[in-house]
């Protein structure tokens, strides 16, 4: 389904393509989430139809090369864990946000991390919770303050 060395007790999360771009090319709360993705704080899941259009948007709607995309995209390439969706969901109007679900039902995550309106207004899988970067943050923030205790 994936492949990942990160410890099974982490936290799985899918970061939408739109909190991806901002977190490398803008900052804000979006960069406090990437980074703690690329802590290893939690389990952050990626797709190849998610890396696709992170590479398409970098490309088309910011002007980058080919070269300048895959260097921003390296980190996340190196430490996300990687979904294998083998079944195409029609859950949404937009397919983008299809491949989003897609990858967190074959990723196992247990949370999508978006600033799409379409994905956080629909209802949520079993087991999937659909959350703004700054509602993830203070959610994640408890969590792992409870976990020192």
């Amino acid at each position: 389904m994936e492949s990942s060395s990160a410890s099974p007790s982490l936290l799985r999360v899918v970061l939408d393509t739109n909190v991806l771009v901002s977190g490398l090319l803008y900052g804000g709360l979006p960069k406090r989430v990437l980074r703690l993705a690329l802590e290893g704080r939690f389990v952050a899941v990626t797709s190849r139809a998610l890396q696709a259009e992170l590479l398409r948007i970098f490309v088309r709607k910011f002007g980058l090369s080919q070269s300048e995309a895959a260097e921003a995209m390296a980190s996340i390439r190196e430490s996300f864990a990687w979904a294998r969706p083998r079944t195409v969901l029609n859950l949404c109007r937009d397919a983008a946000d299809n491949r989003v679900l897609e990858c967190a039902v074959y990723g196992r995550a247990e949370v999508i991390v978006t600033g799409d309106r379409d994905l956080l207004s629909m209802r949520p899988l079993e087991g999937l919770e659909i959350r703004r970067r700054g509602n993830f943050l203070i959610a994640w923030m408890a969590s792992w303050s409870d976990r020192r205790k």
